[in-house]
């Protein structure tokens, strides 16, 4: 404690008399119990857990959920794959392009790459259609928190985040969020999210692993979309998150209702479309779900079309194809250009090593 005691001097002048020199100050007693520490923030995740597991145990076996159709990732191990995709999303690609699909081919082929070596599936089409989704979430919530951020630590004078690999790329970011263009985008949307009545308390987890756990294993009875919605907007002392919650679950129980004393039989009743007539619709998801695979990835998996998901190493090659092409035009320009001063002249020749490898096999 004695360097501690040390920056605790008595009073150094002025009108307050010097303390007791055999007192230790207050704020140096107990440190422990007297200072408080600040707590230490969450770090990025690296994985390590998931590592360990394949290591041991080989890949995971990921199931999706095909009950109800969101093929979100369920399970014991969903977390895992939510977690995974986050990592490799966050170490392959680069945070400031404006749209998913702006993202290089060779960037979103490395995240296949790697997931392949964590996780595999029975059904590969199914394994490329979630991961597309399953990506683009991740680096839309990504990008989201790294404007968050900017806001909250001082703009262009941020320091630069964990989970940013790099200053380059951290200064593109910046760049990005102080243009005029985000900034309207970023208003319309917090209008848009203002505007929103609907605050579910689901937090990470899903709304498909929220309901796979509480289907029934013996029966296969799967549990209500109703009332798992409701579940979701209700505080943990039973009172509802918001009065209009409230209201279109009233709304959606009496046509619940209507429809079994048609019928007489829960089973012929439609939960999901019950909700579609009665929330908000946004595209890729199900109302009261949660996102699902749109109708050409469906049907790309039905139908066992090829993967959307280029080989890493062809999209690579394809890169430096285009690229070698792209040279080759500037070079022929910048050769007329200099043949209008120097007659005859010409660029040296490149050497057949520096030429793009073929991508048929030996």
């Amino acid at each position: 404690m004695a360097e501690t005691i040390a920056t605790c001097a008595g009073s150094s002048g002025g009108s307050q008399p010097p303390r007791d020199p055999h007192r230790v100050p207050s704020s140096c007693e107990s440190g422990s119990e007297t200072q408080k520490t600040k707590r230490k923030g969450r770090g990025s995740a690296k994985g390590n857990n998931i590592m360990l597991a394949v290591a041991k145990d080989g890949k995971i076996k990921v199931q999706f959920d095909s009950a109800r159709k969101t093929w979100k990732a369920v399970g014991p191990k969903a977390s895992w794959w939510s977690s995974a995709i986050g990592i490799h999303t966050r170490d392959c690609c680069d945070p400031f392009y404006d749209k998913w699909d702006d993202v290089p081919a060779c960037q979103k082929a490395m995240i296949r790459h790697r997931m392949l070596d964590w996780f595999e599936c029975d059904n590969d089409k199914l394994f490329d259609e979630v991961l597309i989704r399953d990506a683009r979430e991740s680096y839309n919530d990504w990008k989201s928190d790294l404007s968050v951020y900017f806001k909250n630590k001082g703009g262009m004078q941020a320091k630069r985040p964990i989970n940013v690999r790099s200053d380059e790329q951290w200064q593109k970011c910046c760049e990005r969020f102080n243009s005029t263009k985000f900034k309207e985008i970023s208003s319309k949307n917090l209008q848009n999210r203002e505007a929103s009545d609907d605050k579910s308390g689901h937090g990470r987890k899903s709304y498909a692993q929220y309901m796979h756990e509480k289907d029934d294993p013996e029966t296969g009875e799967q549990y209500s979309a109703l009332e798992n919605w409701k579940d979701q907007r209700l505080t943990r002392s039973g009172e509802w998150r918001t009065k209009e919650a409230h209201e279109k679950y009233t709304q959606m129980s009496e046509e619940y209702q209507t429809q079994l004393g048609q019928t007489g039989s829960s089973s012929s009743i439609n939960e999901i479309d019950i909700m579609h007539r009665n929330l908000r619709r946004y595209r890729g998801r199900q109302s009261g779900v949660g996102p699902t695979l749109s109708k050409g990835a469906s049907r790309r998996v039905e139908d066992g079309a090829t993967s959307t998901f280029q080989d890493h190493r062809d999209v690579q090659i394809s890169e430096l194809k285009a690229n070698q092409e792209l040279m080759q035009a500037n070079q022929e320009l910048m050769l007329r250009a200099l043949q209008q001063f120097i007659p005859g002249f010409q660029l040296p020749s490149h050497s057949s090593a520096n030429d793009v490898p073929s991508t048929s096999s030996a």
